[in-house]
């Protein structure tokens, strides 16, 4: 169930409390205990027992039959969930007889089903099987279809132990597709374990993994944590069986650690025993043989005789690795005695073909040939891939002691081919694909999970100061002071934010308008000049030329020189506008570009100042918009400016360039240089932009400022700015 509704419940759990429990309000209360200790059952068992016997404290109390028998119901799958089948079963009867008596079928099924799952566990499949369908019996004569979906599901798992795969699929696949229409996300997940399950015994790892994948996304999705544990459990043993054992172990270690935590000796047992499996692969035998151990004593504390049987046999398969055959054969003997016993055909086929093994190794090669090909027709019968490609080999390593070689060889033949098809190139890629795909959805729920949680901020008290003695009045006044001062950290938090973002918006308006400020300047210096260039330039031109005419008509001497100083006066006046004109906004900025702009720039530099100023270009293409091309002209002015005041330069380099996206300007001095770490300090209203002011609009423009100065080996100011994007040329992702 999701938090969210795991909260809800708290919530009425809590207002009921204060209320007497009597009547429907006491039922009432029962039944939301018995609500929360279903929903926290497959994340946090312990906690569901908790609930449970509150639940069955006040049932008892007001004689409510149907919230006792549930009650007993939920403790009984706790212990079950903890391994605990005395206990789980003491409550499963507890249960079943009270809802016998009240004559509730929905009730009796749900015991009838979790009995059936303990006699599973138990690897009694014929007890299990008789649990199932009096479960699915009631089912269907009450309609309830997480019932049926339920039971369809179980009696498909036990198919499957049985090693009958294709009844198996079609069981759990009945499951998925009513737990689909129900929306019960959780009974998917389950499905999807069992039908990959299915899929893996027959040796289709790939098949299987695709099943395990979907598992995990939806348990990890309803924090399911004894459901995330066996899905991380598959896809490791899925790994394992493509010889990715790094990537299995990996997984497995992720397991067992929810395990641990978890408390299920079920889970922890299946990951200690998948552990060992690594450890007997990678050649550390006697680590291999200590976890074996540990899983068969646990499994045989708990009666599992499923898992007693498998561990037995890998015990059995390690001593053959050691060397130790006779020691091997003492244990798959009594691993193959188990499986028959529990009817496991998939076990009784491995251990029948282990057990041959290792009569062919003590060269005993008629019982060799006997229990090879007993393992190997049960494989054929159940559809195991894999143990009947180990049949395939064993029987041609037989064949071959016993220098039959024709029979060798076929043998050789059937395995090659049945090998190729269990493990091609294409499946490992699909694997590696979809583990690809599912640590990319987790990591992008990870992120949502933050961001929810940032956007919620909810603080919690983790600590409560102890006090052995305190009276109550006094706890409650000190929980109190604690819920008002949280309220008002949380307003201080909440105001300090906006004052942090109302600041960083107040800075970026300040960049604005001092940016759109420098535009208003460009624009009006701009119409300055023009003012300039066609009024009082063409004015005094005009003049010049009608003083020329008076001139020319041949006036008296005295008028004559007048006309002449007048004339040279104006012709001044027009030469010095001229001049303003390119100083205040040089037309060449507009009509030529940004770089002939600066190379006029450095040649009037240096006729004014004696500076020898050099100007060097790549002749690259700089598709510039207005603003930026106004904005580097004026920057390289202002640089220039501080070196004639302040340098002390002979040389001055000037230089433009483009590099992939964008344009680079450079300015470099041989002056006495500076220390560029008081860039900040040194700026003032009469140094017009300054470097702190090209900095900033730098980084309007999503460009940066370099500069490089050492006090006698002179400075470098470098302007990057990205050029303008090319209509029609941008790339497009794929959606």
């Amino acid at each position: 169930m999701a938090t969210a509704e795991i909260r809800k419940l708290e919530k009425k759990l809590k207002a009921l409390r204060d209320k007497p429990d009597k009547g429907n309000t006491g039922r009432s209360k029962v039944d939301v205990l018995n609500q929360l200790a279903r929903a926290v059952l497959n994340s946090k068992p312990k906690k569901t027992e908790d609930y449970a016997r509150q639940a069955v404290t006040l049932a008892e109390k007001i004689n409510y039959r149907k919230g006792l028998a549930l009650s007993y119901f939920h403790i009984g799958q706790a212990y079950d969930i903890r391994d605990d089948c005395d206990k789980a079963m003491e409550y499963y009867l507890k249960a079943l007889k009270l809802f016998d008596e009240l004559g509730h079928k929905e009730g009796a099924a749900c015991v009838y089903n979790d009995i059936g799952l303990l006699y599973e566990g138990q690897g009694d499949y014929t007890g299990a099987m008789d649990y199932h369908l009096k479960s699915l019996k009631l089912a269907q004569e009450t309609g309830n279809k997480h019932r049926l979906a339920a039971c369809y599901c179980n009696i498909g798992i036990v198919h499957r132990d049985l090693g009958e795969y294709a009844k198996a699929l079609k069981y759990v696949q009945e499951s998925l597709r009513i737990s689909k229409q129900i929306k019960d996300k959780s009974g998917e997940a389950t499905c999807y374990i069992n039908i990959g399950d299915c899929f893996h015994y027959r040796g289709d790892h790939t098949q299987a993994m695709v099943y395990y994948f979907k598992s995990l996304r939806l348990s990890e999705r309803l924090d399911e944590k004894r459901w995330i544990s066996i899905a991380l459990q598959c896809i490791g043993r899925a790994h394992a069986h493509q010889g990715d054992y790094a990537e299995a172990l990996k997984y497995y270690l992720k397991a067992l650690k929810l395990d641990e935590k978890f408390g299920t000796r079920v889970g922890y047992v299946a990951n200690i025993g998948s552990i060992a499996d690594i450890y007997k692969k990678q050649g550390d035998y006697e680590l291999a043989i200590e976890h074996y151990s540990r899983c068969l004593n646990i499994s045989e504390e708990i009666g599992d005789k499923l898992h007693v049987a498998c561990t037995h046999a890998h015990i059995a398969d390690t001593y053959r690795q050691m060397g130790n055959i006779a020691k091997g054969l003492e244990h798959v003997l009594k691993a193959l005695e188990i499986s028959e016993e529990i009817g496991d055909k998939n076990a009784i086929a491995d251990a029948s073909i282990a057990s041959g093994n290792l009569y062919m190794a003590m060269k005993c090669y008629s019982e060799a040939l006997t229990y090879i090909q007993k393992g190997l027709q049960i494989a054929q019968k159940i559809g195991t891939k894999e143990i009947e490609l180990e049949g395939y080999d064993s029987l041609s390593k037989l064949f071959e002691a016993q220098q039959s070689y024709n029979k060798a060889l076929d043998s050789y033949k059937k395995y090659t081919g049945l090998k190729e098809d269990l493990f091609n190139a294409e499946k490992s890629k699909q694997i590696a694909d979809m583990r690809v795909r599912y640590e990319v959805e987790k990591k992008e729920k990870e992120a949502e999970i933050y961001r929810l949680k940032n956007v919620e901020l909810r603080r919690e008290v983790k600590q409560r100061k102890k006090a052995e003695k305190a009276l109550k009045e006094h706890r409650d006044q000190l929980e109190s002071r604690v819920a008002k001062r949280t309220v008002e950290l949380k307003k201080e938090l909440v105001k300090r934010k906006r004052a942090e973002k109302e600041l960083i918006k107040h800075q970026d308006q300040l960049i604005a308008l001092n940016h759109a400020l420098s535009l208003v300047e460009e624009k009006q210096r701009r119409r300055t000049a023009a003012y300039l260039h066609d009024n009082i330039s063409q004015a005094l031109s005009l003049a010049i030329f009608k003083i020329r005419s008076l001139q020319e008509s041949g006036p008296v001497k005295s008028i004559k020189k007048e006309l002449a100083e007048i004339k040279e006066i104006i012709a001044q006046t027009n030469q010095r506008t001229r001049s303003l004109t390119f100083e205040i906004s040089p037309p060449i900025l507009y009509e030529l570009g940004l770089e002939p702009a600066v190379e006029w720039l450095a040649g009037q530099f240096q006729t004014q100042h004696g500076i020898k100023c050099h100007f060097k270009n790549d002749d690259s293409s700089k598709p510039l918009n207005d603003e930026a091309r106004i904005f580097l002209f004026q920057s390289v002015r202002e640089i220039l400016t501080n070196v004639s005041k302040h340098a002390r330069a002979q040389t001055v380099k000037v230089s433009t360039s483009r590099h992939g996206n964008a344009v680079r300007i450079s300015v470099e001095d041989d002056g006495i240089g500076f220390n560029p770490d008081c860039l900040g300090l040194k700026m003032t209203h009469n140094e017009g932009f300054g470097l702190f002011n090209i900095k900033e609009r730098l980084r309007h423009l999503g460009g940066k400022l370099q500069v490089n100065s050492e006090k006698g080996k002179g400075t470098s100011v470098v302007l990057i700015v990205p050029l303008k994007r090319t209509p029609g040329k941008t790339k497009r992702k794929r959606r």
